[in-house]
């Protein structure tokens, strides 16, 4: 806004706060606490696919699965009351070999095929971790096709993608293997029995080898992948359903969110407690020193060191509400990105980089939505976008800040090395914080841009919020009163800044304020009572004649 006083950007300060932040929070704290790996805190069905768990229990429980059982697949009830079906509908002359899109002769020899083979159904760590059995996964309805004998023995337990893919390898085998046959029995001669009963032996097998020949051309490569994609989206439907609603899951999913949730409050929390002891140790120790430099006591050092601790603890004791929020606010937003990082990992698998990224912008990203949707600081709409991008361009500068540590780390390998990585990659999120901070705050360009929005507003707009930030210098200048000169107690504090809050209208803050200045004997800037006064040191401070 116009002629109000844009308070002088402290590069050093902010710089320091913000690398005494990440290096006490994210690059601290969170080797301490969080123990990123891959796939994230919770077993989902597309990692164990991938060999990739969270516990070591279910790894184990793959492992000790047990030899594949043939017998307890192809008696099971369900699977014999399919091959009935399937042949009451080759009798029938109604059966469509699926490999082949053929109508199957009744009389021709078939067998009922699993599409996914029962052996590869057992070795499924979706099916183990769903904790379903064997037979009861492979044999569903969408699982079977019925085609030639000779097909189902070549597949056997194949994966039918492997055996689609084979498909051109085989004909040309058998080809291969017809022609050997057809040049062997051009070579036999004579007519004794012998002679022709060998000729009639070759004859034979030759008849057998180009039927199947003929039924390994009529098979699909690109009917058994929809037939293979068919049973595999029934079976992961059923392994699905079967464990993302069990028991198993929801608990394991509800206590890793718990526990992120926790450790991401407790981090938060000690990266504010840390901060202000830093900050109170820069203000403290100058003071010490000045005080013991000329004449050293062991004593008066031990005496102002126990002053210095007890002002930071009493400026800690003053955050505590403060500390409260951020630990309430920071454990919702872990255990939201633990289940955020579990809903992911259901459908890719998440590096350990990538967890820690998630977690440490998943925060930033509600803020900012937060901010733009329920607006709690009642911006306006440039304003409100404004934060919104500087809120997530600070995440974006964290997730450069992970990344280049994660190669100085990879680099710098040696003792210490990692301390070294954390504080190098600290000091560059803070420059790139800061950096961005500066700009969204203070850049020509963004003023440019603030300034063109501001112009489309109506001048009683304008002049609400111009009076709105003449109550918030008002508040500055009564908050420095109180900490310069009014020397109050907490409690005292609380009951002056609820009295400020409270006054109905600006002449009962006005009178109350008049009351506070006397009874304290301080001097202020303007007389209460002259408006021409006020107008005065008002237009002075705003830049303002309103």
């Amino acid at each position: 806004m116009d002629g109000i006083l844009t308070k002088q950007f402290d590069w050093l300060e902010e710089l320091d706060k913000t690398i005494t932040k990440e290096l006490a929070t994210t690059f601290g704290l969170g080797f301490l606490l969080f123990e990123d790996k891959d796939g994230g805190d919770v077993n989902t069905i597309h990692n164990v696919r991938k060999g990739i768990y969270a516990t070591e229990e279910e790894r184990l429980r793959y492992n000790n699965r047990g030899d594949y059982d043939s017998a307890a697949v192809h008696k099971d009830s369900t699977f014999i009351a399919n091959k009935r079906r399937l042949k009451a509908e080759k009798e029938a002359g109604t059966l469509v070999d699926r490999y082949s899109n053929k109508i199957l002769n009744p009389y021709e020899n078939t067998h009922t095929d699993h599409t996914i083979s029962g052996h590869e159904v057992h070795d499924d760590a979706g099916r183990v971790l769903a904790e379903i059995k064997t037979e009861d996964l492979a044999n569903i309805e969408d699982n079977f096709v019925e085609t030639t004998a000779y097909v189902n023995l070549r597949k056997s337990d194949m994966s039918p993608e492997d055996f689609a893919d084979n498909l051109p390898t085989m004909v040309k085998e058998k080809e291969n293997r017809i022609y050997t046959l057809e040049q062997k029995l051009s070579d036999i001669s004579g007519s004794d029995g012998q002679t022709r009963h060998e000729r009639q032996k070759l004859q034979n097998k030759l008849r057998k080898e180009k039927e199947n020949l003929n039924n390994l051309k009529a098979t699909k490569p690109d009917l058994i992948k929809a037939e293979a994609k068919k049973s595999r989206k029934a079976q992961d439907k059923i392994i699905n359903k079967k464990y993302y609603t069990s028991k198993k899951f929801l608990e394991n999913a509800s206590i890793a969110s718990i526990k992120s949730g926790f450790k991401m409050g407790i981090q938060q929390v000690y990266g504010v407690i840390f901060r202000e002891i830093w900050l109170g140790l820069k203000k403290e120790l100058p003071r010490i020193y000045e005080k013991c430099k000329t004449n050293f006591k062991l004593g008066t050092f031990f005496n102002e060191l126990k002053t210095a601790i007890q002002h930071i603890w009493k400026k800690i004791k003053l955050k505590f509400q403060e500390i409260k929020d951020v630990f309430l606010e920071s454990s919702i937003m872990g255990a939201l990105t633990s289940l955020g990082t579990t809903l992911i990992n259901t459908f890719f698998t998440t590096g350990k980089f990538w967890v820690r990224i998630i977690r440490e912008t998943f925060g930033s990203i509600v803020s900012a939505a937060k901010l733009v949707i329920f607006n709690p600081d009642k911006l306006s709409w440039p304003e409100r976008i404004k934060e919104a991008l500087k809120i997530i361009s600070i995440a974006i500068s964290g997730v450069l800040g992970l990344y280049l540590q994660s190669i100085l780390v990879n680099l710098l390998q040696f003792p210490g090395g990692n301390y070294i990585a954390n504080f190098l990659s600290a000091v560059a999120t803070g420059i790139m914080t800061v950096g961005i901070v500066f700009f969204f705050d203070h850049s020509s360009i963004m003023k440019k841009i603030i300034a063109f929005f501001e112009s489309t507003k109506s001048k009683y707009e304008k002049i609400l919020e111009q009076y709105q930030e003449i109550n918030r210098i008002l508040d500055e200048q009564i908050a420095e009163y109180v900490r310069l000169e009014f020397n109050l107690d907490t409690d005292e504090l609380a009951y002056l800044v609820d009295e400020i809050y409270l006054a109905g209208t600006p002449k009962q803050l006005a009178v109350y304020l008049h009351r506070e200045t006397e009874k304290r004997k301080l001097d202020i800037p303007f007389d209460y009572q002259n408006s021409s006064n006020i107008r005065s040191w008002l237009k002075e401070k705003v830049g303002s004649d309103k």
